[in-house]
């Protein structure tokens, strides 16, 4: 039995709209061996099939990077930055400002510093005068009481202190105003004195002494007093420490800018050391270190004037004046002839005055001093007693005569020795307040360093600039 030969299908007829139907197979579905279906082929088989692998396309192989040649094993990187005229000229602007600042500022701190002493020196020296006023003031009180008494006088001590008053107000014409106010109390004060030498041995000639004492006393004495504080506060404002904060901060911003130029000239033209700018900055130092250390000196010596002398002065000058207020009342008991209560508390007032002013002394000159006070006191204690048993006859000799052994003779032991003390602190004063001369020395030195230093500087960068002319 022979199979059936399978029938071929029939060929599907193309639609008109083929190409706009979605179903449809597409447009360029023609029969094989036509034209366009070569075409069709050819194009299919370029593009290749479309769910099949990409070919890759033809690359050309990566070069790799060729290694630099290897330096020397010990060379210096390039400099980052090239150097500028511009960088060196701002140094330079730093470092002639900074001397500048530092020669002024310098000799303008040790000028201050030398007027400053020379100012201390001429307020100690003013109060000097006016407690030597005070003091022969209440000397003369004295001298007029013993010149009742028999012996003494008051015409030296007030002419002593007339004269000084002329010489305080020519030393100091801003005192000039206070002094002539004094002095016209003062001629008062003389007046009512020559009254009292006049009635000497009446009553009416201790009437007027005890008069003038209380003129003194209520008006001369308290004009004196604020004098005397008006001038020790200008001593105290004058003998404060200088600053030394201008000098050092001009002289490091000095050396800082010097030395910074110095490193950036080291560092971009690779030269260790600059002489120009090294002979810069010793000098800088070297006047800088001159210049503190004779402010830090003369800081010393004001120190020691306005905290130590000077309370020394005022202390013994104190002193002196109430032991001649003491002496004074002293006199005025024996001239009363009579154990008067009003006038032993007043020489017990000046007398505890003048203990306290001495308590107020250093201990190496205190002991001295208050061991002559004492002997003094004591022997006080003796005249009274005398006068207890009604022998004042012999109490007056014993309070006018100088022996050493009575009441006279151990008040002027203190006297002089009180007087010395004062005499030795203005004279300590005087010696460290006139003590200018490393002040101007120093104030020469940082001068000619200044100007130094910026020559030196100059020369030192200014050869590097001229490199990029």
């Amino acid at each position: 039995m022979t199979a059936a030969a399978p029938q071929p299908k029939p060929a599907r007829t193309p639609s008109p709209a083929g190409s706009a139907s979605g179903s449809g197979p597409s447009s360029s579905s023609v029969t094989m061996g036509s034209p366009s279906a070569a075409t069709a082929s050819g194009a299919t088989a370029a593009s290749g099939p479309a769910t099949g692998v990409a070919k890759r396309p033809l690359t050309q192989p990566a070069t790799k990077p060729v290694p630099a040649p290897a330096g020397p094993p010990n060379a210096r990187p390039a400099p980052r930055n090239t150097p500028t005229p511009q960088l060196l000229r701002a140094w330079l602007a730093l470092t002639v400002l900074g001397l500048l600042a530092f020669t002024v500022l310098g000799v303008l701190s040790l000028a201050n510093t030398r007027e400053a002493m020379s100012g201390a020196g001429a307020s100690i020296d003013q109060l000097g005068r006016v407690e030597q006023v005070r003091t022969n003031l209440l000397r003369a009180d004295a001298g007029a009481a013993h010149l009742l008494l028999g012996a003494g006088g008051y015409q030296d001590p007030l002419g002593e202190a007339r004269s000084v008053l002329v010489e305080a107000a020519a030393a100091a014409p801003t005192d000039a105003s206070a002094l002539a106010e004094i002095n016209r109390h003062i001629d008062a004060y003389a007046a009512e004195l020559e009254q009292a030498r006049v009635g000497r041995d009446t009553p009416a000639g201790e009437a007027a002494l005890i008069e003038a004492g209380r003129s003194l006393r209520t008006e001369v004495l308290p004009l004196v007093d604020a004098l005397v504080d008006q001038t020790s506060e200008r001593v105290d404002s004058q003998t404060q420490p200088v600053s030394l904060v201008p000098l050092v901060l001009s002289g490091l911003f000095t050396l800082a800018a010097l030395i910074g130029t110095a490193i950036t000239l080291a560092l971009r033209f690779r030269r260790l050391i600059n002489l120009g700018l090294t002979a810069a900055i010793v000098l800088v130092a070297v006047s800088l270190g001159i210049g503190w250390s004779a402010i830090a000196n003369a800081n010393i010596e004001l120190h020691q004037v306005g905290t130590t002398e000077t309370a020394v002065f005022r202390a013994s000058a104190l002193a002196r004046g109430s032991a001649y207020d003491a002496r004074a009342q002293e006199a005025l008991l024996l001239i009363q002839r009579r154990s008067e209560p009003q006038a032993q508390q007043a020489w017990s007032r000046a007398a505890a005055t003048t203990g306290i002013a001495l308590d107020q002394l250093p201990e190496g000159l205190a002991y001295d001093l208050r061991v002559a006070w004492g002997r003094y006191t004591s022997k006080h204690e003796d005249l009274r007693a005398l006068g207890a048993q009604g022998r004042w006859d012999e109490a007056i000799r014993d309070a006018l005569h100088s022996d050493r052994e009575t009441t006279g003779g151990r008040f002027e032991v203190f006297d002089r020795t009180v007087t010395e003390t004062m005499n030795q602190s203005l004279t300590t004063s005087g010696i460290l307040l006139k003590r200018s001369l490393a002040l101007e020395v120093g104030a020469i030195a940082i001068g000619i360093a200044g100007f130094l230093a910026l020559l030196c500087g100059w020369l030192g960068v200014r050869p590097r600039l001229r490199e990029f002319t």
